[in-house]
């Protein structure tokens, strides 16, 4: 069983570029309050920075905060908590497929199709995959991989 969450060290790069960007906003919003002489350009300089940023990092900081589980490989199914609530069943899922794009890895899920009744039918219109993004969290692929490839098929594109 596999528990992954939210990787500390890139949340810790994504924060910092969220106070330079803020940083930058905000030398912004001073020039030009300043450049149009407004009386009040500390208070409309000081505002700026603190919705930019709050727009910027209020939500990076309750995942920090909350440090749950993301995604998961048990033995019951596949969870990931950005897809669903409840666990995927391995009996729901046809395959897993391993994508690459340059450093970046995802996987998609594909289902079985379902008929009316919830139970698996293989002449139903197919449903379309499931991707889960790798990359917030710190795991070798392989070790994934070898999780996942003894419930469901698995291939890499």
């Amino acid at each position: 069983m596999i528990e992954l969450r939210y990787s500390r060290k890139k949340f810790q790069f994504t924060l910092l570029s969220a106070i330079l960007l803020t940083a930058m906003i905000t030398a912004l919003a001073w020039m030009l309050s300043i450049r149009l002489a407004y009386v009040y350009s500390t208070y409309i300089t000081a505002g700026v920075a603190l919705v930019f940023f709050v727009f910027c990092s209020i939500g990076m900081l309750s995942r920090y905060y909350r440090d749950e589980v993301i995604l998961a490989v048990r033995q019951t199914g596949l969870f990931d908590k950005r897809l669903r609530r409840k666990i995927i069943n391995w009996e729901e899922i046809k395959e897993v497929v391993l994508l690459q794009r340059e450093n970046e890895f995802q996987l998609e899920i594909v289902l079985w199709p379902m008929s009316g009744s919830g139970t698996v039918g293989k002449n139903k219109k197919p449903k379309k995959p499931l991707t889960i993004d790798l990359e917030p969290f710190e795991i070798g692929i392989d070790d994934l991989m070898q999780a996942i490839s003894g419930h469901a098929k698995v291939r890499q594109a």
